[in-house]
């Protein structure tokens, strides 16, 4: 994730939501941010949903562009510079 945002030319923060996972999701959410200042976490008390999950990330978002992943794959995060490129030029 970290490689597809280095040559991004804008303040970037990324924000992963914990909702409640049962692995070592919020372990590694942690140390990730301990080692860059972009990252932050948000940690669920239970399961809340996807959908909740989002609008946490949502709201604890400050910038002027929001992209929402998903954590399993599915929206591979190389595709972060071309969404952004489009996100400016419209």
């Amino acid at each position: 994730m970290l490689v597809a945002i280095e040559g991004i030319q804008h303040d970037v923060e990324i924000i992963l939501v914990d909702d409640d996972s049962e692995d070592s999701t919020w372990a590694l959410i942690n140390k990730l941010s301990r080692k860059d200042p972009r990252i932050s976490g948000l940690s669920l008390s239970r399961n809340f949903g996807k959908e909740a999950a989002v609008l946490a990330g949502l709201h604890s978002s400050r910038g002027d562009a929001v992209i929402i992943m998903d954590g399993d794959g599915q929206h591979p995060p190389k595709t972060i510079p071309l969404m952004l490129e489009q996100c400016w030029l419209a």
